[in-house]
């Protein structure tokens, strides 16, 4: 049996998940990062949306603690809105769009999200 050093193994981490993607950008920027349906998003392409997006939700004033709320279904606007609130060091709510309107409005006033944000191009 092979002994796993965790020390290392956690040293070689990035601090938050958001640099996964610009890790990846750095190393394979035109490789394969996710796929939507519509449209193949490359590492650099990834990288940039979260780095874009992580700006948005400064300016949205939402700070380290936070929580952002996301309603919606599996797409990219998801991933993208996951990866960008780690960067800014706030806390992810994940929301299935399927839920009722009251289910939803439910769940916001519990968890204290500080803003919400609907991905509805990819869940009517």
């Amino acid at each position: 049996m092979n002994a796993i050093d965790t020390d290392q193994l956690l040293a070689a981490l990035p601090a938050r998940i958001s640099a996964i993607p610009r890790r990846w950008a750095d190393h394979a920027p035109e490789a394969p990062a996710l796929h939507d349906g519509r449209r193949h998003w490359t590492y650099a392409e990834l990288a940039a949306a979260v780095d874009d997006t992580a700006v948005l939700l400064r300016a949205l004033k939402l700070r380290p603690g936070d929580r952002l709320m996301v309603v919606g279904e599996n797409c990219v606007a998801q991933v993208v809105l996951t990866l960008a609130a780690a960067a800014v060091d706030a806390w992810i709510v994940h929301v299935n769009a399927r839920l009722s309107a009251r289910e939803v409005d439910q769940i916001q006033e519990h968890s204290g999200a500080r803003r919400v944000i609907y991905t509805s191009a990819a869940s009517p």
